[in-house]
């Protein structure tokens, strides 16, 4: 069963509209505080792609209003999911911007969980894009995936002996 949802989030940041913009608003800009490869044809109709670890996610663009308004969303799936993003930039006096982050769509079975962990990861992205903006901005960051694996594996053998480690304890003298 699917079930809509949607998350305001309202942040101010120390940084000009234009800068804010390049941050949520191109591809380097999004991959030096979001998770995640980006690329993102500068455009209304243009296309979004987000990679995490090999799988791709890709949007339209809806809205393409430089220095004001960015908003993307994936096609809807044939059990009704679908995911928006949509980003409100508003100058302030001071050198300041308030962004207004808008995530909206329909979610799938685990419709709870899901949005758990997306209401409380919305906190820690706008934290890690308040720390870029304050203390790197202009310039870029590399999104580094890391993967572990999960489950049994095979012992490894040590190249120098081809021995395969004990996994027991030595007896005590």
């Amino acid at each position: 069963m699917t079930h809509p949802f949607e998350i305001e989030q309202e942040t101010t940041l120390p940084a000009s509209p234009e800068q804010v913009w390049d941050a949520i608003a191109t591809g380097p800009g999004i991959e030096s505080w979001f998770m995640g490869r980006h690329e993102v044809e500068p455009r209304e109709g243009g296309t979004a792609a987000m990679d995490i670890g090999g799988n791709t996610e890709e949007s339209v663009v809806t809205a393409y209003e430089p220095g004001k308004r960015f908003a993307t969303r994936t096609a809807t799936s044939a059990d009704g999911r679908f995911v928006a993003f949509e980003y409100l930039i508003e100058g302030r006096d001071g050198g300041s911007t308030v962004l207004r982050v808008v995530h909206s769509g329909v979610l799938g079975d685990d419709w709870q969980d899901e949005y758990d962990a997306l209401r409380r990861g919305w906190p820690f992205h706008l934290h890690t894009l308040r720390e870029y903006l304050t203390h790197f901005p202009g310039r870029t960051g590399i999104p580094v995936f890391a993967m572990t694996p999960t489950g049994e594996r095979p012992p490894q053998q040590d190249p120098a002996t081809g021995s395969t480690p004990s996994t027991t304890s030595p007896a005590p003298c």
